[in-house]
């Protein structure tokens, strides 16, 4: 890196991108430069979200198969060839809603989450979909 007084520039073949200024301690009018040739600069940030091991191991094959270099240019290219208009969500519109359990129940039911290896809301909605009105209790439980 070199700096240059007479220009207040400091040169820095590291940096990639348009020249940034920057506040430097000697000289806050200081402007860094790139002595690289200027690349297609895109700004992105990090995506989280869960896919089931075999979707993983798909994407991993797709990548190899595609000669692409990473996860993230697989699922970049995946998006860009994806018709988001002709998608239609098959999942119902969910509410969130509040009731009151016994702690034993509660606590049944985090056990067996983490059993079968699921949500404890993933269990509920199951319970939900198969519990019939006939089999309930009258004035709850015991």
């Amino acid at each position: 890196m070199n700096f240059d007084v007479a220009r207040n520039t400091v040169m820095a073949p590291f940096l990639h991108g348009p020249a940034t200024r920057i506040t430097c301690l000697l000289n806050p009018s200081a402007q860094i430069t790139s002595t690289m040739t200027k690349k297609k600069s895109t700004v992105s940030a990090p995506l989280t979200f869960d896919l089931p091991l075999s979707l993983i191991e798909k994407l991993g094959t797709i990548q190899k198969k595609a000669g692409l270099g990473s996860a993230s240019e697989t699922v970049r290219e995946a998006i860009d060839q994806f018709d988001f208009e002709r998608y239609a969500s098959s999942n119902e519109e969910h509410r969130q809603i509040s009731v009151r359990l016994p702690v034993e129940l509660k606590a049944k039911l985090a056990k067996y989450a983490k059993k079968k290896k699921t949500s404890v809301g993933a269990l509920l909605r199951e319970a939900l979909g198969a519990f019939e009105a006939k089999s309930a209790k009258k004035g709850g439980r015991k």
